[in-house]
């Protein structure tokens, strides 16, 4: 048995040699230091890229990495344009094609994580469609990107958001509100990856990962502020579904499709605005 004074000097090299292997990276929080390798390719294609307008409050990035990343992102003025969340109304799912269908829709990516029993498709975690909610919520991880009236990102652990007709749970939560940085872990799991952001000013952006993939950290990097070697300046930051669910449609633009390996369950859309109608909230409805 070591010697009580052994003991505690043991006891603090042991916990960081556990952290270690277990891939936290200390310090790693507010260091840009840190950026991953992957992250800093990213970065720089976005950087040499130009952003192209789509339609007034609603541009977009499309680029691709030497090592075979492709990365598409749109940054939507929230005062133009509302984020939306729909359901398929088929039990063995839809596309991100079949979502953009919907009167008003202008961009579709796929949403929450589900399962599938019985050959019918369910969510994992909560998703809620103009009230009416649909899954189990689980209470200690990720959170909740609520669309409706402000979007906002909500953690788990602050509850079901009861005021929210609409809103998708997903994990993790990359960057939490005030753009703090979430993630202690690089798994190095290469993925392709959807998340989205919000930013202040008014602004959300969706992110689609493709080609190579990245990890969720090096994902979650480029949605940093430049301060700390990201690109998108997000004051927090939610993953959705990924892998073979990863998928973006945009109608009448199939040159920016990215496409699925599989029809899931639910989506996140960018709808058109309807002009005076007090709250621009509403669903849409898959044809």
């Amino acid at each position: 048995m070591l010697a009580p004074w052994k003991l505690t000097a043991f006891l603090p090299m042991a916990f960081a040699m556990l952290m270690l292997c277990m891939g936290v990276i200390p310090g790693a929080a507010q260091d840009a230091s840190k950026r991953p390798p992957r992250s800093t390719e990213a970065v720089e294609a976005l950087e040499r890229a130009e952003w192209q307008v789509l339609r007034e409050g609603l541009r977009y990035v499309k680029t691709s990495t030497a090592l075979g990343t492709y990365l598409s992102a749109f940054e939507i003025s929230l005062d133009a344009f509302r984020l939306a969340v729909v359901a398929s109304d088929q039990p063995d799912g839809r596309t991100a094609k079949a979502a953009a269908k919907a009167d008003g829709v202008v961009l579709a990516v796929n949403g929450g994580f589900f399962s599938v029993r019985d050959g019918k498709l369910k969510p994992v975690g909560m998703i809620s469609v103009g009230g009416v909610r649909q899954g189990s919520a689980w209470t200690a991880d990720g959170g909740y990107l609520v669309t409706s009236q402000s979007p906002r990102i909500v953690p788990s652990g602050a509850g079901v958001p009861t005021d929210a007709p609409d809103f998708i749970q997903s994990k993790p939560v990359l960057i939490e509100p005030g753009g703090v940085w979430a993630m202690n872990t690089n798994q190095s799991l290469l993925e392709h990856r959807t998340a989205v952001c919000l930013k202040p000013g008014g602004k959300a952006v969706l992110l689609t990962v493709s080609g190579g993939g990245l990890s969720l950290f090096e994902t979650g990097w480029l949605l940093r502020n430049r301060e700390w070697g990201g690109f998108f300046d997000c004051d927090s930051a939610i993953a959705l579904d990924g892998g073979g669910s990863t998928q973006l449609h945009v109608p009448g633009h199939p040159e920016l499709d990215v496409e699925g390996q599989t029809k899931v369950q639910n989506f996140l859309t960018v709808m058109e605005r309807v002009a005076n109608d007090g709250t621009g909230e509403g669903t849409a409805t898959i044809q």
